[in-house]
């Protein structure tokens, strides 16, 4: 039997847990939930070694927009195939970073039974070692074997270069929704990290579907979640699997430890606290009960319209509305003069309010950073 490998990817808060819990209930597929982000941090920084561009890159730091003068590195990425050596050092290096970031979450259990990426030469030799652990750990009798991982959109490219036999899934979500949905959460992001990651994602999206046609299922976030056995029908269509009705009972899902699957949405109580991942004071678990009664009442895919203020709204739209019009999403500034954008229109996060993780990386911290940013964007 040939095995087909897929990978799934989007920005967070698009779905793309639900989705790899649907997939793993059909008992053809074995899908792992965000197994081995550092993997590709350390592909991409050899990658742009190669190609002499790794000036300002470390292994492990953050995926890149690749906007202004790093527009060329993608192009590398994209083209690009997993066949890169890697050296021993590094590997373990990589295995170490997994293991930090996954052990204390719910993708323990293949993290802690997987061995390492022993006697691999280059990333492929590592992927497939990742990809027959997590069929071992199913107990399945699986065709299809893949994992997804947020943020890697552009690993898509050499994915389907390297494997024959692979197949993606991206999802795309209203940008507006993604940024509400994070910055539900105590921590924030930049409007204008979510707005550049999201437009790279909808230009990688393109191109990949341009390139590989078939073997590429753009899936949109909103359409799917409002019908979700259409959707996941249309997903083992793409697949050329059997659909299993376990993929729509969503009792039946169950997270990496083989425990019940609980919906992390950012916009329920319950959610919230699994985001934070850590014992709530009882002045933070009064304050999101506050929030979560507040915009209960609303549907989930329109909570943006409250939580965000028209500063994030148009400082998206501005980055976003080209893209956004081509995947029918309602500007909710449809008239605004870009043009006309400025400072003062521009939403910017002050920096202890931000995610711990992005503050080194934030390109927002002053007004020429900001003025360079919008200019550009014109």
């Amino acid at each position: 039997m040939r095995k087909t490998y897929l990978l799934a990817s989007g920005i967070f808060r698009s779905g793309t847990t639900w989705l790899a819990r649907a997939l793993n209930a059909n008992q053809r597929i074995s899908f792992e939930s965000d197994p081995i982000a550092p993997l590709f941090n350390s592909f991409r920084y050899d990658v742009a070694k190669q190609a002499k561009k790794n000036k300002n890159i470390n292994r492990f730091s953050p995926l890149d927009d690749y906007f202004g003068d790093k527009s060329e590195l993608i192009k590398n990425i994209l083209e690009s195939k997993f066949s890169v050596s890697v050296k021993k050092k590094d590997l373990n290096l990589i295995l170490k970073k997994i293991k930090k970031k996954n052990l204390p979450f719910e993708n323990g259990k293949w993290t802690s039974t997987f061995k390492g990426f022993e006697k691999s030469e280059n990333y492929r030799d590592a992927i497939i070692k990742v990809l027959d652990h997590i069929k071992k750990i199913s107990k399945k009798k699986s065709e299809i074997i893949g994992f997804k991982e947020v943020w890697i959109n552009e690993m898509a490219g050499p994915f389907l270069n390297t494997f024959k036999n692979s197949k993606v899934i991206l999802i795309v979500r209203d940008p507006r929704a993604i940024l509400a949905s994070r910055n539900a959460m105590l921590k924030k992001y930049p409007p204008v990290f979510i707005g550049r990651q999201w437009r790279k994602s909808i230009l990688i999206a393109n191109y990949l579907k341009k390139k590989f046609k078939n073997r590429v299922l753009i899936l949109k976030y909103e359409k799917a979640t409002s019908n979700k056995k259409n959707a996941l029908l249309q997903i083992c269509k793409f697949l050329n699997t059997k659909f299993d009705k376990d993929m729509v009972n969503e009792k039946k899902y169950t997270d990496g430890l083989g425990n019940p699957w609980k919906q992390n949405s950012s916009f329920t109580l319950e959610g919230k606290k699994y985001l934070l991942n850590a014992v709530e004071t009882k002045k933070i678990s009064n304050n999101l009960k506050k929030v979560y009664l507040k915009k209960s009442s609303k549907k989930t895919k329109e909570k943006w319209k409250l939580e965000l203020d028209k500063k994030d709204i148009m400082t998206i739209e501005f980055l976003c509305h080209n893209e956004m019009k081509k995947f029918g999403y309602i500007l909710r500034y449809k008239n605004q003069n870009y043009e006309r954008f400025n400072l003062k229109n521009f939403k910017k996060i002050e920096k202890q309010k931000l995610a711990n993780w992005i503050r080194p990386y934030s390109f927002d911290k002053n007004n020429s950073q900001i003025k360079d940013i919008i200019e550009i964007e014109k």
